[in-house]
């Protein structure tokens, strides 16, 4: 089962965040490994799961933000399920208020697919507006001196989601959500 709702994690001290990035890690790669089969095309069993570069709670790397090279980072996932027609990729930072400033919305990804490569997205794929209204990946960017949550989702949905590049981040947003069969997520964090 996928949450909905993930509570902010609280920032863990680098000396306890790596025996943890280790495990998470490892499970994810079992996780991937275990959801693949020959063709790679069919829906694993049990939750949809999702890893990047950070693991869940851990600091992003700088090269996948404002301060560095703003490249959008590899993604991976598995156990979509059964009846999934559409994947979607979020990227929101949940400490703006009121809403979450949305940084990065790609749609349009197939069903059999089960990662993003740093940077790129697949043929035929939909990068719709973030919240500055640019249809661009923009990589987590908090004033100076704060330190911010970055929640990073994966959307399995029933339908196409009709997405387009002029399609605005809380429109996008609003239609994954409604859309969604499962989604999952890990959040990381960045300061400057």
């Amino acid at each position: 089962m996928t949450h909905r709702h993930r509570p902010v994690p609280r920032v863990r001290s680098a000396r306890r965040a790596r025996p943890l990035t280790s495990a998470v890690a490892a499970a994810s790669a079992l996780a991937v490994l275990a959801g693949c089969s020959g063709s790679g095309h069919k829906a694993a069993s049990g939750p949809l799961t999702v890893s990047s570069v950070f693991a869940d709670g851990a600091f992003i790397p700088i090269g996948y933000t404002c301060g560095s090279a703003n490249e959008s980072p590899p993604v991976t996932w598995s156990g979509v399920p059964s009846g999934t027609v559409e994947q979607a990729v979020v990227l929101e930072d949940l400490d703006v208020h009121p809403v979450p400033f949305v940084h990065w919305v790609i749609s349009g990804l197939p069903p059999s697919l089960r990662s993003l490569a740093r940077a790129a997205a697949p043929t035929g794929a939909v990068v719709s507006q973030d919240s500055s209204g640019q249809s661009a990946y923009f990589g987590p960017c908090p004033p100076s001196g704060a330190t911010h949550h970055y929640r990073l989702t994966v959307y399995a949905l029933r339908h196409k989601a009709q997405l387009t590049a002029g399609t605005t981040a809380a429109a996008a947003v609003a239609a994954l959500n409604s859309d969604a069969l499962a989604h999952a997520s890990i959040t990381g964090l960045f300061s400057r």
